[in-house]
């Protein structure tokens, strides 16, 4: 049993890396034996990750935090329009 469940994960991990291999998807993988969470992303896996970590890196994939805005820059009272 414990090869079925081996095989299982390893297929997983392979599936997950497949598909961000071709795209840019950000696959979460856990694993029903233990629990355990990876990620997977550029055709790469990270492994045993605490969910905080997880937690830390779709934050830091998935959302843009860059301040840019196409907004115009405010004019001090003192600068000139």
């Amino acid at each position: 049993m414990a090869l079925v469940f081996m095989m299982a994960s390893v297929i997983r991990a392979t599936l997950a890396i497949s598909l961000t291999e071709e795209t840019d998807a950000v696959v979460v993988v856990v694993s029903e034996e233990s629990g355990g969470l990876s990620v997977a992303m550029d055709g790469g896996i990270t492994r045993y990750l605490k969910p905080q970590t997880l937690y830390e890196v779709l934050i830091d994939s998935l959302i843009d935090t860059s301040e840019e805005t196409d907004a115009a820059p405010e004019v001090g009272p003192d600068e000139d329009k």
